[in-house]
C-alpha cells in the first residue's frame, strides 16, 4: 500500500479483544484503518471501505506520522463475528472524531508544513553552497527544473516533507512581475 499519513490513533477493548487502530490516508486521499488486535483471532488487519483484509505489521516512520504497511489484497479469514467486532471498533472511533480532533490535526499539519518548508530552505542553502548557484530555476511558463544534486538530496530518507513542500510550491503560479 505504501506511504500513509496517520490521521489518528485509537485503542479500546471490544468483546474481549484489545484493539489498536490507526486511521490513515494515502497520497490520493483514500482513508482506511490499520488494526492490531489481541485475542483469540488476533493479528494485524487493514480495513478499507468496511472490508477487513489481512496485512503485515505496520511501522511508524519519520517525524511526520508517516506509516509504512504491507497489505495483502486477501480478505481476512476471520469469523464473521470477529470481523464485526473490528467494524464496530472502527465505526465507534470514526464517530468519536470531533471538531476538536479536526482542529488539532489541522494545527499539526500546519506545523509539519512549516517544518517541511524550513527543511527545504536548509537543503536549498546546502546544495547552493556546494554547487555555487541556485539549485532550482523556473521558466516563464512556470515549469521548474532542479539541479541533480538537489534531486539526490531530496531523495534521501527523512526529506520526504521537503520534497512534498517543493511539489506544492511548483503548483503555485509565478508572480506577474517574475524575472529569472
Amino acid at each position: 500500500m505504501g506511504s500513509l499519513a496517520t490521521l489518528t490513533r485509537k485503542h479500546g477493548v471490544f468483546d474481549d479483544y484489545e484493539i489498536f487502530g490507526y486511521w490513515v490516508e494515502d497520497v490520493a486521499g483514500k482513508r482506511g484503518w490499520l488494526v492490531d488486535m489481541n485475542g483469540i483471532e488476533g493479528g494485524t488487519f487493514t480495513v478499507i471501505d468496511n472490508e477487513v483484509y489481512a496485512s503485515g505489521r505496520n511501522y511508524g516512520a519519520g517525524h511526520n506520522g508517516e506509516t509504512i504497511v504491507q497489505m495483502s489484497p486477501v480478505v481476512a479469514d476471520l469469523r464473521p463475528s470477529t470481523k464485526q467486532v473490528i467494524r464496530e471498533a472502527v465505526a465507534q472511533w470514526e464517530a468519536e472524531e470531533s471538531e476538536d480532533d479536526v482542529v488539532s490535526r489541522t494545527f499539526g499539519q500546519v506545523r509539519e508544513f512549516e517544518e517541511s518548508g524550513r527543511r527545504l530552505q536548509e537543503i536549498l542553502a546546502e546544495v547552493k553552497e556546494k554547487i555555487g548557484e541556485a539549485p532550482v530555476w523556473f521558466r516563464e511558463d512556470g515549469e521548474a527544473f532542479m539541479h541533480p544534486d538537489l534531486a539526490q538530496k531530496l531523495n534521501e530518507p527523512g526529506n520526504e516533507g521537503a520534497m512534498d513542500f517543493l511539489r506544492y510550491l511548483k503548483r503555485l503560479p509565478l508572480p506577474a512581475d517574475f524575472k529569472e
